[in-house]
């Protein structure tokens, strides 16, 4: 298994002019070299192997925009995908995938094709968060709180001819230097995803604490203005000596009662009996939707486990074909007869059907991203379901606190006889009112000072998460700036070996050190970019290529191992510098075994390149333009 992931190729490329292929190619590994005159269509053909993979490009050229769709086949760590974008003057357009090779796709136009938003729509995905999936990219999220998408990404690999030629990314509008910075972070490998969480957590945290504070300083406000007491054990002690005091008031009350003399008796009283029922009738039904309701959680939690069990089988069983590669099974599972005929070309040993790798992977995924969907949605149904029995159970406790309440009220009442006017009994009725208020007011402070020490107790909670968080960024980012100066290190002596190819630049001969500036969307040699505009052109070049090389060395940068160039030369670069650049970057190519692509356009392809396998489709050139229009 290839560990330098994730890896992207082009495998194909086909560009649509009603329902007819206007453009129709394949690429290959390594270097891949569009070449051509000016204004034959090479950079129409570089915007659009930007857009099918994920670009959000609206600025199309005027033959371009007769075009109908654009699709290409891929390889995402190995496993084939292809997908399509329709043309549009419109931005962020969506983005349709297709589980397999552009041929199977070509057989079933509309089947098959899962469409993708530009943009996550509600509990939709959009088509950044699906490919992250399969690049096994983090989701970055910057300070704005947007994540980071396969545009952001693209701006980086994508070399063009129409931004600032000192520039590291495609410039766009409401950029800013934390997304340049995340995208550089990302790439590199140096974007640990513990720091970002944590720093998120942290604010979180700082901001919880604000909050238990105000909320702690507000509680104890509010005894103070009520001169209640807060020591919970006092309170808590009057309320169980009021009580008492209820108890023998009523018992009082009876006594009285029970003697000969009073005139009429009053089995109970009308409103405490009719408050009584309802608080009945919705304790039952509550019990009833708390019972039902804990059944279908079990049940859902259930499902959801089951699930659980069939992506991690998946997952296994991906990581497990691609561990050991092909098994031929010598008999067959079911007789165990012999087979005798094996296939060839990687087709089922079994079956026959013909299936390669990564078809069967690509199947897998596809079932994988089902099953997580459905995790997704069934997770959020769970949540639902615990929130309502939450809700249930906190109005069944209220309401059966108001139950006992009323019984009693109601058993004080049948049992009492109450004379027509007989002072003691009213003394005695107004002592027991009073009581009672009073253990509601005790028992509503009980209440406060218990929500007061959950805050206190949420404040110490909240400090030491605090600390942890701030000791674990620390310590995280001490690793981060021991990878980024590896990285770093390992760009700045790959791009001083390009740019030493060069013999017109003197200062690139000497040059000591290349660093990049992602903060201010520029790189400096020794400190300076302000060289020639072609020397500059040559630099940023090197640069990007520098990138790409050292994600050839370094398994743990997230680059995925593609660059597409359409500006080898400009800013009046002449045919020989060009092509000691072409020869510089192919001959880098050969020496790594590592997989990767190169696509890059040319009007001055170097002649020991010229008609070599690198050479994608025509040399166009005297009107023969890239694209092929019939109208």
């Amino acid at each position: 298994m290839n560990p330098f992931l994730p890896n992207v190729r082009l495998n194909r490329l086909v560009i649509s002019h009603k329902g007819v292929a206007a453009y129709d190619q394949k690429f290959h590994k390594g270097v891949n070299i569009i070449r051509g005159d000016n204004a034959h269509g090479k950079s129409t053909i570089a915007d659009f192997i930007f857009y099918v993979l994920g670009g959000d490009h609206n600025t199309w050229k005027e033959h371009a925009l007769e075009c109908d769709t654009v699709s290409a086949e891929i390889s995402i760590n190995d496993v084939v995908i292809s997908l399509r974008r329709f043309i549009s003057e419109d931005s962020r357009q969506p983005l349709q995938l297709f589980w397999g090779s552009f041929e199977a796709a070509s057989k079933n136009p509309i089947s098959g094709w899962e469409s993708f938003p530009y943009s996550r729509m509600g509990s939709k995905e959009s088509f950044s968060q699906k490919l992250f999936q399969l690049l096994n990219l983090p989701e970055v999220r910057g300070a704005d709180g947007n994540s980071i998408t396969l545009h952001q990404i693209l701006r980086l690999i994508y070399v063009d001819q129409i931004s600032p030629y000192d520039s590291l990314l495609r410039p766009e509008g409401f950029d800013s230097s934390l997304k340049r910075e995340a995208i550089g972070d990302l790439m590199l490998g140096i974007y640990e995803k513990s720091i970002h969480d944590d720093q998120l957590n942290l604010q979180q945290s700082l901001k919880d604490l604000e909050t238990a504070k105000n909320e702690i300083k507000a509680l104890k406000h509010v005894f103070s203005e009520l001169e209640v007491d807060i020591d919970f054990k006092k309170v808590s002690n009057e309320r169980d000596k009021t009580i008492s005091d209820i108890e023998a008031a009523n018992s009082e009350i009876l006594l009285i009662n029970n003697e000969n003399h009073f005139k009429s008796i009053k089995s109970s009283n009308p409103e405490v009996s009719k408050k009584l029922l309802e608080l009945r009738k919705f304790q039952a039904l509550t019990t009833e939707k708390l019972f039902s309701l804990n059944l279908e959680i079990e049940d859902s939690k259930l499902f959801i486990k089951d699930i659980e069990a069939k992506i991690t089988s998946i997952q296994d069983s991906i990581n497990t074909r691609r561990s050991l590669g092909y098994i031929t099974l010598d008999f067959c599972p079911v007789c165990l007869t012999p087979i005798d005929q094996h296939t060839q070309n990687g087709d089922c040993c079994l079956c026959k059907s013909k299936s390669s790798a990564s078809e069967v992977d690509s199947r897998s995924l596809r079932m994988l991203s089902e099953l997580e969907m459905q995790r997704k949605e069934s997770t959020e149904i769970l949540s639902a379901k615990i929130t309502e029995f939450d809700r249930l159970s906190r109005d069944a406790k209220t309401n059966l606190s108001l139950l006992q309440q009323a019984q009693k009220e109601q058993d004080a009442n049948l049992k009492l006889a109450k004379t027509s006017r007989d002072s003691r009994l009213d003394d005695l009725f107004q002592k027991r009112g009073e009581l009672t208020e009073k253990v509601r007011s005790l028992e509503q402070a009980t209440k406060s000072i218990r929500i007061l020490k959950d805050f206190e107790n949420r404040e110490k909670e909240i400090q030491s998460q605090t600390e942890n968080y701030r000791h674990a960024i620390a310590q995280n980012k001490r690793k981060r700036e021991s990878r980024a100066a590896i990285v770093n290190q390992m760009i700045s002596d790959i791009a001083l070996k390009i740019l030493k190819t060069d013999d017109v630049e003197e200062r690139f001969t000497s040059a000591e050190n290349v660093t990049l500036d992602w903060k201010n969307n520029t790189f400096y040699i020794d400190g300076r970019n302000n060289f020639s505009a072609s020397s500059v052109v040559y630099a940023r070049n090197a640069v990007h290529f520098a990138i790409l090389f050292a994600s050839l060395r370094l398994e743990f940068m997230r680059y995925p191992r593609f660059i597409l160039c359409d500006c080898i030369e400009d800013k009046g670069m002449i045919p020989a510098r060009s092509g000691r650049f072409q020869k510089a970057i192919v001959e880098l190519s050969r020496e790594s075994v590592i997989d990767h692509q190169i696509i890059f356009t040319t009007s001055m392809i170097d002649p020991s390149l010229e008609g070599s396998k690198l050479c994608i489709g025509d040399n166009y050139k005297d009107g023969l333009k890239t694209l092929i229009l019939i109208f």
